[in-house]
This record gives C-alpha cells, sequence and structure tokens, in this order.
C-alpha cells in the first residue's frame, strides 16, 4: 500500500540563488500543520448589535474584520521547514530563524526565497487553497457582506447554511 505520510527525518538541501553559498535543509509540513497554520494565520471579527430595531440596524454598519498573521505564520513555517541552515548576522553567528527579531533584520531577497522555497516544497500556492477560508458559504458566494448589510438578514442567512 502506498505510505501516505511525511517522514520527519526525509529532508532537502537547497543552495540559496539570493546570497552566494547559502543553502538551507528543509522538510514540509505534515497536514496536521498545515490545517493548524491555517487555522492560526488568521483572525476574524463580526460586530453586529442585535438591541437596535430594524429600522435601526438597516441605517448602522456592520464590523466585519480579518486580521492576517504573516509574521505568525512565517516563523512557524521556518521553525518547522527549515531543519539547518549556515546563514549568520553580521558577526558571524547562526541565525536563529523562529526568532521574530531575525526576521525584523533579514535581508528581504533571502527571506523572500526562503518563503518561495517553503512554499514550493509544501505546495502552498496561493491559488492552491492553502490561505485561509472564511467558510466555504463565503467562499461560494452565498452570504455576501456589503456596506449597508441588514444584520437579521445576515443572520439569518447564516443560520440556513
Amino acid at each position: 500500500m502506498p505510505n501516505a505520510t511525511v517522514d520527519p527525518n526525509e529532508t532537502t538541501r537547497r543552495d540559496l540563488k539570493s546570497l552566494e553559498g547559502a543553502w538551507i535543509e528543509v522538510r514540509p509540513l505534515p497536514y496536521g500543520m498545515v490545517l493548524q497554520r491555517r487555522d492560526k494565520a488568521s483572525r476574524m471579527y463580526m460586530e453586529a448589535n442585535p438591541q437596535v430595531s430594524r429600522k435601526q440596524a438597516t441605517k448602522e454598519l456592520a464590523r466585519f474584520e480579518i486580521e492576517t498573521m504573516n509574521e505568525w505564520a512565517t516563523l512557524f513555517d521556518y521553525k518547522y521547514c527549515i531543519v539547518d541552515h549556515n546563514l549568520e548576522d553580521a558577526q558571524g553567528n547562526k541565525l536563529d530563524l523562529g526568532s521574530p527579531m531575525v526576521l525584523k533584520l533579514l535581508n528581504p531577497k533571502v527571506g523572500t526565497e526562503l518563503d518561495t522555497i517553503i512554499s514550493d516544497l509544501n505546495d502552498l500556492e496561493e491559488d492552491e487553497d492553502f490561505t485561509p477560508q472564511l467558510s466555504s458559504s463565503f467562499q461560494d458566494g452565498e452570504i455576501e457582506l456589503q456596506s449597508q448589510t441588514n444584520v437579521e438578514d445576515l443572520v439569518k442567512q447564516t443560520n440556513t447554511t
């Protein structure tokens, strides 16, 4: 039978094009970690005031926010996927790629290449549904949020899906 699991000990060495002589050793995320990353990579908030009358609700805007967690997701990927590397700071110290401070100091070309390598390794293309989805009803267009959405109608739509 075909093996459908990820071996955490199986790694691949990749030379960096953005920095001569640099390399990283990487491994893919197991699917459980992909799901964990999706869950935590963004946060969604919606506020509505159920105390208002129907007439007031049509005049008031519902508040909807999405907070992306790009730095958290990058650190998550770097900590697990990058097993070893030869990247150093200006003083010759090996970089701790799981540190938020290192991300702030990392050369953008190197960081972008690391992101690309990890995305390619995990087939994490944006158009391949790796980004967190709000819900299937939003994705399928069953609920459309507009600036003048009636809160009661929105709740009814949500309850029917």
